[in-house]
């Protein structure tokens, strides 16, 4: 992020001015907060034990170039402010992160055992700054309504995941990028061939 920062006149001897760098909706992480680390343009330079900037004579006018952090965090567009000698200049940060979406839905093992909980593994593209909603189901292969629990309501999820049964989708909290979901299998005596079922989530299916 680049700041323009510009004096009322030039001087001919070199002012100092305080210098400092404040969170407004971005944090510590979204961008460097060392003010030493701002690289300043037409031979500006700071003096970190007193905090302050020492512009040369003549110099009406310089930049001062903060380091932006690039993540893959879906978020909204935040800001920061530069100060200098008491004047602030807000930078916004664009985000360039897209919404997460479902990329992998994988049961945890190649079979499970008549009886046994199938446990699935979901996958997301990528970490989300807010909570997320994704449509959730289960769909028969050749197993029948008897060979599994098919209420939706019943899947046991990880990492804070909840189902609305109301809209008949999944929460996934801010930050989550995996977490499982455990369906139950009925133990019956019938000899029958192994059997297949699906839970689709956001639209992909394992």
């Amino acid at each position: 992020a680049e700041f323009k920062v510009t004096l009322s006149n030039a001087s001919s001897s070199a002012q100092t001015y305080t210098i400092g760098l404040f969170n407004g909706t971005a944090g510590d992480n979204d961008y460097d907060t060392n003010v030493s680390n701002i690289v300043f343009s037409d031979g500006v330079t700071y003096d970190t034990n007193t905090g302050q900037i020492t512009v040369p004579a003549g110099v009406t006018m310089f930049t001062a170039t903060v380091d932006t952090t690039q993540d893959t965090i879906d978020e909204p567009d935040e800001t920061f402010d530069l100060q200098v000698g008491g004047v602030t200049g807000t930078a916004t940060i664009q985000d360039d992160d897209d919404a997460p979406v479902i990329t992998d839905v994988a049961l945890v093992g190649e079979t499970v055992p008549e009886g046994q909980p199938a446990e699935f593994k979901v996958t997301l593209s990528n970490a989300s700054s807010s909570d997320q909603t994704y449509t959730i189901g289960l769909v028969n292969g050749t197993a029948g309504d008897d060979d599994y629990d098919t209420n939706v309501s019943n899947i046991v999820f990880s990492d804070g995941v909840t189902y609305d049964a109301n809209t008949g989708q999944i929460t996934v909290p801010a930050g989550v990028t995996m977490f499982t979901a455990t369906v139950d299998t009925t133990q019956d005596t019938i000899d029958e061939p192994d059997e297949t079922f699906d839970l689709q989530v956001g639209g992909v299916t394992g």
